[in-house]
C-alpha cells in the first residue's frame, strides 16, 4: 500500500517533472538524480519493513529509520503540491483538447508548463522548511516567558519562577548529547525555583537512558525542587512483550533513572511546597489520554489529602485530560501539559498558529484560560519519529508566577 501510493506519486511527478526539464542541458542527470533518491527511499523502506519491530525503532535502527523518514517526507510533500498544480494544468490541456474535437477546429493547441512551473516554485518552501527543520529546526531552543498574575497564588510565593519542558524523547538523539546539553544550559541559566518535566522520557525503552543522560538531567537545578510524571510512551505500551516482567522492569529503569537524577516522579500523587508558612501543592498523575491511549491517571488518587484551598499545579501529559476531567471538576488552578508536539510541523506566528494536530488536539500548543483555571500546552523539547521541527520550534517554558 504504502510503495504503491509513493510509486503513483513519483510517477505522476515525473511527469511534471519532464515537462519542465525535457529540453535542459542537466535533464540525463536529474532524471538519475530523481529516480535514484527515490529508489533509496523505497529499498530504506524495505529494509525498516522486514526488520523485526523492535530492531528498527530501538537505537541500533532507529536512526536509520530516522533518515528515511526525513528522506521522505523531504520528497512526498514537494511533490503532492507540485501535482496538484500539474493535474490542474492536464484538465485544462486535456478540456482544450475536447473542444477542439468538438468543435471541429483545426488550431493548434500547444502543450504549456506555466501552472507546473508554479507548482515547483510552491513546492520548494515546503522543502526549504523541511530542510531547515532537519539541520538545524529540531535544535533551535526558544525559552518562552508567561508572566501569569494570579488571585490565588499566596503572597510569600509571588514572583515563584516555574521550568517546565516536556517530551525528551531521548532515543531520537541517538545518545548524542550535545544539543540537549546546550538547552539545559538555558534552563539553569533562568536560575529556576521549580524545573517541571511532563513526560515522555524515552521512545519505548529504558535502553534509551545512558550514564550521560543521567548526568545531564541531574545538572538541572532548582532551589524548591525538580518534579516530573509520565507519558505514553514511558510505558512502553505500543511494543510486544512477550514477558510482561521485562515490561515492568523497563519501567522500573525509567523511574530509577528519575530517582537517580534527583527529579521527584509524581505517581497519581501531590506533594507540598513551603515558603514562609504558606504552601501551594504539586499535584502529578500518571498518563491519562482520550481515545486508545491508556488511562492510568487517577486524578481523585492524586489529589486525596490536599487543601482545595490551596493554589494548585497539576502535571498531566496529555492536555485532553484537563477537558475531560480537570475543567470544571476540579479547582486545579493551573495544568502543564505535553504531548502533542505541535506535530513538529506547522505555523507559529503572533497573529498566526496553525498545525494539523489541531483537528485531533483542539488544545494543542499555548495557554487557554477557561473559567479561572488554566492550562498550558508545551511543545516539546525533542522530537519523535520525523527527526525535524518546521515552524514548531523546541521550547522551554519559563512561568513568572504573580500574586495579586
Amino acid at each position: 500500500m504504502v510503495f504503491g501510493f509513493l510509486f503513483v506519486v513519483d510517477l505522476y511527478a515525473y511527469k511534471a517533472f519532464r515537462l519542465v526539464f525535457l529540453r535542459s542541458k542537466w535533464a540525463p542527470f536529474l532524471r538519475y538524480l530523481y529516480w535514484g533518491y527515490s529508489i533509496a527511499i523505497y529499498l530504506g523502506i524495505l529494509l525498516v519493513f522486514s526488520s523485526e519491530p523492535t530492531d528498527a525503532i530501538r537505537n541500533k535502527g532507529y536512526g536509520f529509520f530516522q533518515i528515511i523518514f526525513a528522506m521522505m517526507i523531504l520528497s512526498l510533500v514537494p511533490k503532492l503540491i507540485l501535482i496538484v498544480f500539474h493535474f490542474l494544468e492536464d484538465v485544462g490541456f486535456l478540456s482544450q483538447k475536447v473542444i477542439q474535437k468538438v468543435t471541429n477546429s483545426d488550431r493548434q493547441i500547444s502543450r504549456r508548463s506555466f501552472l507546473t512551473k508554479i507548482g515547483f516554485l510552491l513546492a520548494s518552501i515546503p522543502f526549504c522548511a523541511t530542510l531547515y527543520g532537519i539541520f538545524w529546526g529540531r535544535h533551535d531552543y526558544v525559552v518562552k516567558t508567561l508572566n501569569l498574575s494570579l488571585k490565588e497564588l499566596p503572597k510569600a510565593f509571588n514572583g515563584l519562577k516555574v521550568v517546565q519542558f516536556s517530551d525528551a524523547h531521548l532515543g531520537s538523539f541517538q545518545n548524542n548529547t550535545t544539543h540537549l546539553r546546550k538547552a539545559f544550559q538555558m534552563i539553569n541559566a533562568l536560575q529556576p525555583d521549580l524545573i517541571l518535566f511532563t513526560g515522555d522520557l524515552v521512545n519505548h525503552f529504558a535502553s534509551e537512558l545512558n550514564d550521560q543522560w543521567l548526568e545531564l538531567f541531574g545538572s538541572l537545578k532548582a532551589s524548591l525542587g525538580k518534579f516530573c510524571v509520565l507519558g505514553n510512551h514511558d510505558y512502553s505500551d505500543y511494543m510486544r512483550w512477550d514477558d510482561a516482567s521485562e515490561k515492568k522492569k523497563n519501567l522500573d529503569e525509567l523511574k530509577q533513572f528519575f530517582a537517580h537524577s534527583n527529579f521527584r516522579l509524581l505517581l497519581n500523587e501531590h506533594v507540598k511546597i513551603n515558603s514562609l508558612n504558606q504552601e501551594i501543592e504539586l499535584v502529578g498523575v500518571e498518563n491519562w489520554g482520550k481515545g486508545r491511549f491508556a488511562k492510568y491517571g487517577d486524578l481523585a488518587q492524586a489529589l486525596q489529602g490536599t487543601n482545595a484551598n490551596n493554589f494548585q499545579i497539576l502535571l498531566s501529559h496529555d492536555p485532553s485530560h484537563w477537558d475531560a476531567e480537570v475543567l470544571g471538576k476540579s479547582k486545579i488552578n493551573l495544568t502543564l501539559s505535553g504531548h502533542t508536539h505541535g506535530l513538529q510541523f506547522g505555523i507559529n506566528l503572533k497573529h498566526l498558529k496553525y498545525s494539523p494536530v489541531q483537528h485531533r488536539y483542539p488544545r494543542w500548543m499555548g495557554l487557554y484560560e477557561e473559567n479561572n483555571q488554566l492550562l498550558y500546552v508545551n511543545p516539546g523539547i525533542g522530537y519523535l519519529g520525523f527527526p525535524a521541527r518546521v515552524g514548531i520550534r523546541p521550547e522551554i517554558t519559563l512561568f513568572e508566577l504573580n500574586a495579586t
